[in-house]
């Protein structure tokens, strides 16, 4: 099951929800990782926009929970806005809520997206028993994922990599196991033993990485685009 919900406008079209959240990672003393409230922001919008267009969906909107403060609403929504910006998304909505009333020792967000997808052209249980997988990128949490950047799929990457493939998830902090066995599932294949480099179970934090199924042909291409963040999943 995918990480989106998918509610019907008409015949053709689809509305999609994909939503993401963070919790004492930010600027406050008692955060446990330290970043900018931007860098906050736009990793936690950065998965929610990789749920909504892996599904093959244009984002419209974005909503905002916000949990810091009434002060960090400009900085978190700048954030939010790099990522649109990435995706090549222009004048999106930005709209939402902070809680004023009380205030919190830690930095807490969440965030929606919403998006349009035809019905039928929805990205989801298209992969055949004959594709091939792999990761891109690696799957980082924490400290990791500002240390080790160069090592994390970027957004704009991950969209172009859209042509190139038949489904594409995000991985997140279940792991890429979970993630693929999802993935077969949903396609009615099967495998008993998955073989890769990376760490099969750890968590992924902010989808540092994805999980793509494709056509061999496409292989060459996509090694190509994204260099040394390919990892082949070998599946038996």
């Amino acid at each position: 099951m995918r990480d989106v919900s998918f509610i019907p406008i008409d015949g053709k079209e689809e509305l999609v929800i994909a939503t993401d959240c963070a919790g004492a990672i930010g600027e406050k003393p008692e955060d446990e990782v330290k970043v900018p409230l931007e860098v906050v922001s736009y990793y936690t919008a950065r998965v929610a926009m990789m749920e909504c267009v892996s599904v093959g969906a244009t984002p419209f909107a974005v909503v905002l929970q916000n949990f810091a403060g009434d002060d960090s609403w400009e900085k978190i929504k700048g954030g939010i806005q790099q990522a649109c910006s990435e995706l090549g998304l222009q004048n999106i909505k930005i709209t939402g809520s902070s809680e004023s009333n009380f205030h919190f020792k830690q930095t807490a967000i969440g965030i929606s997206v919403l998006g349009k997808v035809d019905s039928e052209e929805k990205r989801i249980a298209i992969t055949p028993p004959t594709a091939r997988f792999a990761v891109i990128g690696k799957p980082l949490v924490g400290n990791e994922v500002i240390e080790q950047a160069n090592d994390v799929l970027s957004l704009s990457l991950f969209h172009s990599l859209l042509d190139f493939t038949y489904e594409m998830i995000p991985i997140g902090s279940k792991g890429i196991a979970y993630e693929l066995n999802e993935l077969m599932k949903d396609n009615e294949l099967q495998a008993t033993n998955i073989k890769s480099t990376l760490a099969l179970t750890k968590s992924a934090g902010p989808a540092t990485c994805a999980l793509i199924s494709y056509h061999e042909k496409m292989e060459p291409k996509i090694k190509e685009l994204v260099g040394h963040l390919f990892f082949r999943i070998n599946l038996v």
